[in-house]
């Protein structure tokens, strides 16, 4: 949830979106499009939110500089605002409660700035996936509501 009763964090980045007429580009490994579907499902009160989202296959290599590459190639690639990559591991034996942990990268990608945000699990269990996306969405969040310095 953001900080606001009874409205979901995605709901939140959707109108923030939305009232700063911004679009977003996302791609996804281990999530699998859940963090595009969930802000999908929360803009329909927004016509200005467009979004291009791409659903990458596992890649061998998960690392900040890979993330934010690829943040700013979907940024490019979608014509959007900003550029929203999540990779991670995806292992059947990992997650929040896995008897491994992984590792997710976030990063986030404008004219204005980058950032990102590691994750210490991966996973692709449907827990592990909410908690990765509610990170993800919160790094927007925080970002379009404090800037990028």
């Amino acid at each position: 949830y953001s900080t606001e009763a009874k409205k979901s964090v995605e709901r939140a980045v959707a109108e923030m979106v939305c009232a700063t007429g911004q679009t977003i580009a996302l791609v996804e490994t281990s999530t699998g499009g859940k963090v595009a579907e969930r802000l999908v499902a929360s803009s329909e009160a927004c016509d200005l939110v467009e979004m291009s989202a791409i659903v990458a296959p596992e890649l061998a290599i998960i690392d900040e500089e890979s993330t934010l590459s690829a943040a700013q190639q979907i940024r490019l690639k979608g014509d959007a605002d900003m550029g929203l990559a999540i990779y991670g591991t995806a292992g059947d034996d990992e997650g929040v409660w896995g008897s491994q942990q992984g590792e997710t990268w976030i990063a986030l990608d404008a004219e204005a700035g980058q950032r990102t945000q590691r994750i210490g699990y991966g996973g692709r269990d449907d827990s592990t996936i909410v908690r990765l996306g509610n990170s993800a969405l919160a790094l927007m969040w925080r970002t379009i509501r404090d800037g990028w310095e």
